[in-house]
């Protein structure tokens, strides 16, 4: 899950810098902490849906950039759940391909 580029949520402050990729300044601050685990219920909430919006845009031009940072997406996702912040139905919707259409 953690080498996962497109899946950051469950990322501490040593995994961002092992990968070369900018921590979020929360992630400096509580550097044994992961972003999932600091964001608030509704950051959560704006997360999940501007990340369906930028999928279905995505779908649209490249099947090949849509189908790895989806597969990112979900396993966030599978995180979130992980950590009791996110239900399985919000999994299952995001799952379903269908869902990215226009």
């Amino acid at each position: 899950m953690k080498d996962n580029l497109s899946a950051t949520l469950c990322w501490n402050l040593e995994d961002y810098l092992r990968n070369g990729v900018e921590p979020p300044s929360r992630v400096i601050s509580y550097p044994q902490k992961t972003e999932g685990e600091m964001m608030k219920d509704e950051e959560i909430q704006d997360w999940y849906i501007e990340n369906i919006k930028t999928l279905k845009v995505i779908n649209q031009d490249s099947s090949d950039t849509f189908i790895k940072i989806h597969e990112g997406f979900i396993t966030d996702l599978i995180y979130l759940n992980q950590l009791g912040r996110l239900d399985e139905d919000a999994i299952i919707y995001a799952k379903d391909l269908k869902n990215y259409d226009f």
